[in-house]
């Protein structure tokens, strides 16, 4: 099946859309995170029907966790419109090596809980399987805090982590 690309012009003076077909076509396949362009069915006689109009980014959903990895390393993030902040970094805990937080400066947010460890594909930890090292924060306050997590082995005093992640979270107003 055919897809075509749809462009919609607004016709100011009316208020009123009318579609225009492009000479671009795309599979219904292809994926692209920054455009979300309007795909329709392109009928035998040529004339297509618009089924959707928007494009650009989705809007992140209100009052969900902001979820970082290590992507987001060294990174300044906003919590804008999310209740928290959930930091999922990749380690292996088999091998002694975990994620934890070293330092948390300014006001802006609290740790809740302990950083947890999920192991890939199974309940119990196996021996050579790696997984995720997951922290929650929740704001507290308007300001900004940095967070700092180091990947060490617990049991090695002394020994400066083998990876370091940091990021600093902006916090304009405390969500409801």
């Amino acid at each position: 099946m055919t897809f075509s690309r749809i462009c919609l012009l607004p016709f100011a003076s009316l208020s009123l859309f009318f579609a225009i077909g492009c000479t671009q076509s795309t599979s219904p396949t292809t994926s692209n995170s920054q455009e979300r362009p309007a795909l329709v069915p392109a009928s035998a006689t040529g004339a297509a029907t618009v089924v959707s109009a928007a494009i650009g980014p989705a809007e992140p959903a209100l009052n969900t966790p902001l979820a970082l990895t290590l992507a987001d390393n060294g990174k300044t993030v906003n919590l804008a419109n999310h209740k928290s902040i959930t930091i999922i970094l990749t380690g292996n805990a088999t091998t002694g090596f975990r994620w934890d937080v070293t330092k948390v400066t300014g006001p802006a947010l609290q740790k809740v809980g302990d950083v947890q460890y999920n192991s890939y594909n199974t309940a119990t930890p196996v021996a050579g399987t790696p997984g995720t090292f997951v922290a929650t924060f929740k704001p507290v306050a308007p300001g900004t805090t940095t967070i700092d997590m180091g990947y060490a082995r617990p049991f090695e005093n002394g020994v400066p982590p083998s990876r370091v992640f940091t990021v600093t979270v902006v916090v304009d107003k405390v969500p409801q």
